[in-house]
């Protein structure tokens, strides 16, 4: 799990590593846009009648612009994943303004119309004072999770032979709340339909991660701890 510091990440509008839902995921996906696995996830979403939150790279957008237009027309939310995928760990408070403002300004010029990234998720998940004091003044969200896939090093394989996998791994196959994957690695499909089924036959109810943010702030500060 990536470094996180003493910082206070019971504010509702937060999500943390330590913030638990129970009953519920909600699907996320970190690195992109890619022009050959973004659509082919888009695509696979469709099928599962499911929406996402993208947090797109802003350096990445140029290699794919489109990918932003097609995520929004399928129903999906836009998150900040920064500009430069880095740790910005050691960031001053003016670095990291800057960094999601090129980002946002990024997107911006993409879509030819202001679509406010509200939520965001550091490169790594790493975290810092100055990063908390940032969203805040910026009245973002920090949006990390609850369980993360390393896609690169997953077979290329079946949904049912992957979901026989799954299985034995509890960490993945009894997984609740916030799920990080990643639109850069074309295992990331079938992937991403094996989890889902794992998730329904629990009866997990799906969700996005604008209505957990909403349900943690409605509950208030101590339903993030």
């Amino acid at each position: 799990m990536p470094d996180s510091p003493a910082s206070d990440l019971t504010h509702p509008a937060h999500i943390s590593f330590r913030t638990r839902f129970t009953g519920v995921f909600a699907l996320t996906f970190d690195d992109g846009p890619n022009p050959r696995v973004t659509p082919a996830i888009l695509l696979r979403l469709r099928e599962l009648g499911l929406k996402a939150t993208f947090f797109v790279v802003g350096e990445r957008i140029t290699r794919f612009p489109e990918g932003l237009a097609m995520a929004l027309a399928d129903g999906h939310a836009l998150g900040s994943h920064f500009y430069h995928h880095l740790d910005w760990r050691g960031a001053t408070v003016a670095q990291l303004h800057a960094e999601l403002d090129l980002c946002q300004h990024t997107v911006d010029d993409v879509l030819g119309y202001h679509y406010p990234l509200r939520q965001v998720r550091p490169p790594y998940g790493h975290i810092s004072d100055n990063l908390i004091t940032v969203l805040r003044e910026r009245q973002e969200n920090l949006v990390l999770w609850q369980a993360g896939c390393d896609e690169k090093n997953v077979p290329d394989l079946s949904v049912d032979a992957l979901c026989g996998m799954l299985r034995d791994h509890p960490e993945l196959a009894g997984w609740e709340g916030i799920l990080l994957m990643h639109d850069i690695h074309p295992q990331t499909v079938n992937l991403l339909a094996a989890l889902v089924r794992l998730a329904l036959e629990r009866n997990l109810l799906p969700a996005t991660t604008r209505q957990l943010l909403d349900a943690i702030t409605a509950a208030g500060p101590a339903s993030a701890r």
